[in-house]
């Protein structure tokens, strides 16, 4: 079934320390921890009392709204990269929404890996003790092959804009991972180039904000703090960061989830989903298919997904049936908010 990576800022701490890309089985390890961006709808949609220690960050150009139909790899062109090098031909490529990889070589022959995120939940912003076009970034060069370059969206939240850098061969990738992200901030401040929007599309969509949190209240027994993971998927732990009951929100691209990998379930107005549940947790995703968007390089069956968890600790009285019926209910709710196509 589909990929998709654990939004948590623990597991991006471990990613950045071994420069390894995590992900999971959408109908295994769908959830992830901690962190949420007060970047446009979803701060206004936030718990009341959330309170944050550092300024606000009041950049219209960055709010969760403009970075989720800003195109990432429309901005690892030639301008970007005029300071640093040539860009390889043919090596820039999507890794999904709002990431987007390329390499580049520089003026002594060697070859920079970089990928950038939008709306990347970050480790901290506690170290972002420097400034890039008015924002607040942050070089991680504990190991300089391999640095990560944060620029904060939201102190509040830990959201932010991430490169990471990678010298094949050995090089400090801090000085053009730096270099490279002033000039992405600095298109962002301009005219993105935008996401192509398809009829029907959830690219647009606040994932924190679009089930009805009347029918989260419920599920979860509290109205939870919202949490998102990048621009596109939100937890919502019962008890914050970590604390179950979990209900988790996302759209993603990818090949259509596969009835044979679960079970088939009808969740009216003429979908059918996938249901699945956890082995190692009393959880239940259930995931399926809104519209399709076929691509050269990609299958037929290749479009936008959504998907829906419920999870909870075991030992409370809550078994899989029980999760998948939460679940089921909470999908139901999201099927009927979605843009028609």
């Amino acid at each position: 079934m589909s990929e998709q990576r654990y939004g948590c800022a623990v597991i991006n701490k471990l990613v950045r320390r071994s420069a390894v890309v995590a992900t999971v089985l959408s109908l295994g390890f769908a959830a992830g921890c901690g962190g949420a961006s007060d970047t446009g709808e979803t701060g206004e949609a936030a718990a009341d009392g959330a309170t944050s220690a550092k300024p606000e960050i009041n950049d219209p150009a960055v709010t969760a709204a403009a970075l989720r139909t800003a195109d990432p790899c429309a901005l690892l062109g030639e301008e970007t990269f005029a300071d640093v090098g040539t860009v390889v031909e043919d090596s820039v490529h999507e890794v999904e929404w709002g990431s987007c990889s390329a390499e580049v070589e520089d003026s002594a022959g060697k070859t920079v890996e970089f990928t950038l995120r939008l709306g990347s939940n970050l480790v901290s912003t506690d170290e972002a003790n420097e400034q890039v076009e008015g924002l607040p970034m942050e070089v991680d060069s504990d190991d300089p092959e391999t640095c990560w370059v944060s620029v904060v969206t939201s102190h509040e939240y830990t959201m932010g804009i991430e490169f990471q850098a990678s010298y094949e061969g050995g090089g400090d990738a801090c000085g053009p991972a730096k270099t490279a992200m002033q000039k992405v901030v600095q298109a962002l401040h301009k005219e993105p180039e935008q996401y192509e929007k398809l009829p029907g599309t959830t690219i647009e969509l606040d994932p924190c904000a679009t089930v009805d949190m009347a029918l989260i209240t419920e599920t979860l027994g509290t109205e939870p703090p919202l949490e998102p993971q990048n621009l596109h998927e939100c937890d919502m732990w019962a008890e914050g960061s970590g604390a179950y009951p979990l209900v988790k929100v996302g759209f993603y691209l990818g090949i259509e989830p596969d009835p044979a990998e679960g079970e088939a379930v009808d969740l009216g107005n003429g979908v059918s989903a996938v249901r699945g549940v956890e082995d190692l947790e009393v959880g239940c995703t259930v995931e399926w298919q809104h519209i399709k968007s076929p691509r050269d390089d990609e299958a037929d069956t290749y479009g936008e997904n959504v998907y829906v968890t419920f999870r909870a600790e075991e030992g409370t009285g809550v078994d899989h049936t029980a999760a998948c019926d939460k679940a089921t209910k909470l999908a139901q709710n999201l099927v009927s908010k979605l843009p028609k196509a």
